[in-house]
């Protein structure tokens, strides 16, 4: 993965955004699947333009989709963002200084 490549970090997993649109929620269907009930089927999208990144929240306000503690319907992150999808919480990097964990 190259130094600058947006990413979103679960946990201690580091997953790579390399489509233009990237789904994530409780659904087989999503990109990233994260198993907590809090977290809707479809919860949010995160749309890549280069190393320009937004999330589009999905839900309503119940499990609601928030960027540093502020609930969203849509946003444009920066790198260090923490993004909550329900109660499960992540963090976008590679956008700007940011550089991928080795």
């Amino acid at each position: 993965m190259d130094v600058g490549a947006p990413y979103l970090q679960v946990g201690p997993v580091i997953v790579p955004l390399t489509g233009e649109v990237t789904t994530v929620g409780r659904g087989a269907d999503c990109h990233i699947r994260l198993n907590d009930a809090s977290v809707s089927l479809l919860h949010a999208e995160l749309v890549c333009r280069g190393l320009c990144v937004s999330v589009t929240g999905l839900t309503g306000p119940i499990g609601a989709t928030t960027v540093n503690g502020q609930a969203v319907t849509r946003h444009v992150l920066a790198g260090g963002d923490v993004i909550s999808f329900g109660q499960v919480t992540c963090m976008v990097g590679g956008l700007g200084a940011n550089a991928v964990p080795e």
